[in-house]
């Protein structure tokens, strides 16, 4: 979990070049394992110390599609650049936690599980769906994302939204996925 809660402080800050591009620290974390034994536990001193650092934006545990792009949207953050062309650089940046991932992810919610996988390469967002005023347009962001979820779960989810056969056994097994 360490490198979830690392990578929600860097932000867009820092990344290598790839391909011609530059490629930023996306990262989502999931701990599987049986209830009981201290996933949440794990999650919950990082996300203390996240919460108390003023500018690092880190949104509900609980939201629908469109509102996660509205929480990504109104995660505004401006570094200034010293001895640089423009004064600073403009991104958006928001960490979700979630200690439980049926709260955010409902059984029944696969748009927000396809929103999550669109978002995550980064390139530019544009949504106008939710009333003739509101014209979301995102150009350059960065999502971190952690949960837990129950190994059933999963299982479900897989099955069910992507038609793959997975199986989550335990807390130390490897995960088997079959398409």
């Amino acid at each position: 979990m360490a490198i979830s809660f690392v990578a929600a402080a860097v932000e867009r800050k820092v990344w290598v070049r790839t391909m011609g591009s530059a490629l930023y620290p996306n990262l989502y974390t999931i701990l599987v394992g049986p209830p009981g034994i201290g996933k949440g536990v794990a999650i919950h001193p990082g996300e203390r110390i996240l919460r108390e650092v003023p500018d690092i934006c880190v949104g509900p545990s609980d939201m629908t599609s469109a509102s996660l792009l509205d929480s990504l949207a109104q995660a505004v953050r401006r570094i200034i650049q010293l001895n640089a062309s423009q004064p600073y650089v403009e991104f958006n940046s928001l960490t979700v936690i979630s200690r439980e991932l049926g709260v955010l992810i409902p059984a029944w919610e696969t748009t927000l599980m396809n929103q999550l996988t669109d978002v995550y390469d980064g390139f530019y967002i544009e949504q106008r769906r939710r009333g003739k005023d509101l014209h979301i347009k995102i150009k350059n962001h960065r999502l971190i994302f952690s949960g837990r979820p129950p190994p059933r779960t999963l299982t479900r989810f897989f099955r069910r939204v992507h038609g793959i056969k997975a199986s989550f056994p335990g807390p130390s097994s490897s995960i088997q996925v079959t398409k």
